[in-house]
């Protein structure tokens, strides 16, 4: 039976616990991905399927609304970060979801979970959190890394811009 939606959202000494016992007392196979996840689309939707699908949890993690404006731009969000947790947590394929505060927190996340598998986005951009960047800055200490290319012709920004 999966969880509860507002049960999703975790502290991160919580998940860190919760991963160790799903880990080393459960042999389960932890993946980790994150995302802005501003306006779901489809392309989200299938991303997150496919993340979940390589292990047994999925832990997602959602910028908060102040790194989403530092990435996006100030007039991102669209949707608050109560909001884009609510949703992302109504997807069956998501296990946990953790709040990404800032790029300290982004890397400090990953390490601290140290999942089994790590889900990125070629679609992602910014200097900091592409995956190129990633794997530079966690230079092996994640077993393995997946790539994942654009799963929908749909992106939040070229959305954004049409209506505009």
């Amino acid at each position: 039976m999966k969880k509860k939606i507002s049960n999703k959202l975790k502290t991160i000494p919580w998940l860190f616990l919760r991963v160790l016992y799903l880990k080393e007392r459960r042999g389960r196979k932890i993946v980790y991905t994150d995302g802005v996840f501003d306006t779901l689309h489809p392309g989200h939707v299938d991303y997150i399927h496919i993340a979940a699908q390589k292990g047994d949890i999925l832990i997602v993690g959602i910028h908060s609304d102040e790194l989403t404006k530092e990435r996006k731009g100030k007039d991102r969000p669209l949707i608050p970060f109560k909001g884009r947790v609510k949703i992302i947590s109504a997807l069956q394929d998501v296990d946990y979801v953790v709040e990404i505060k800032d790029k300290k927190s982004y890397y400090n996340i990953i390490k601290k979970l140290n999942p089994d598998i790590l889900v990125l986005s070629e679609t992602t951009t910014d200097k900091d959190y592409s995956p190129k960047a990633v794997v530079k800055c966690l230079n092996g200490l994640i077993k393995k890394i997946t790539i994942l290319p654009a799963q929908s012709e749909f992106h939040t920004t070229d959305l954004i811009r049409k209506e505009g």
